[in-house]
């Protein structure tokens, strides 16, 4: 199915149309420094915490650290450029806030560091976000991965929300997936999807399953 073809679906699935239209557009920073920053989207370590709306606060106990990163996190899900070509991820430790992650919008690597600098409880943050290089066909592969995931099918009630929890980030016809799903199964059958969209190189399927 083509790209055209989901932006007719769009008119059931809303949420999603917003996310697409706010990030077909290029990113904003066209200067050699962005096309040529980070090889490919760096490995994110297993305690990175996803830039992920996030559930309902834990009973018990909980340290400052665990507060401070509901905060850092709420302010990384709130920025307007964020959109599912991106992923933010951070790491607090004490009061200092390292965020990582690729982005899609050259803007939102200003933005994201900006805005937790406004934290209430963070003195300094550490930016390790790569800017994505800019490609015509990986803008291509961007779009219909994304079509190919969530236009049909068991996965398609993912992009009800309105930050869709499953991100596509591309670089150089490499595909990483990113986000969380429910269940293994859902895991698989999006790695599945992507692989088969033409010019995809390979899948790395970093999705998580959501706890209970």
């Amino acid at each position: 199915m083509k790209f055209a073809n989901l932006c007719l679906l769009a008119i059931v699935l809303s949420p999603l149309s917003h996310v697409l239209a706010q990030s077909s557009a290029p990113p904003s920073d066209p200067s050699p420094a962005a096309a040529i920053e980070s090889a490919q989207p760096p490995a994110q370590p297993p305690e990175a915490i996803p830039a992920l709306p996030a559930g309902e606060p834990k009973d018990g106990p909980v340290s400052d650290e665990d507060r401070l990163a509901r905060k850092v996190r709420h302010a990384l899900v709130m920025q307007s450029r964020f959109s599912i070509w991106d992923w933010l991820a951070f790491r607090v430790h004490g009061s200092t806030v390292e965020l990582l992650g690729s982005v899609y919008n050259a803007s939102l690597k200003g933005d994201a560091e900006h805005a937790v600098e406004q934290v209430d409880g963070v003195d300094k943050v550490i930016d390790h976000i790569s800017r994505l290089p800019l490609s015509p066909e990986d803008d291509r592969i961007r779009h219909e991965v994304a079509d190919a995931i969530y236009s049909s099918g068991p996965l398609v009630s993912y992009s009800w929300s309105a930050m869709p929890s499953i991100h596509i980030i591309v670089n150089g016809g490499k595909v990483w997936l990113e986000g969380e799903v429910d269940n293994q199964k859902d895991k698989d059958t999006a790695a599945l999807r992507a692989s088969t969209v033409s010019g995809v190189l390979n899948v790395t399927n970093n999705l998580r399953i959501e706890q209970d």
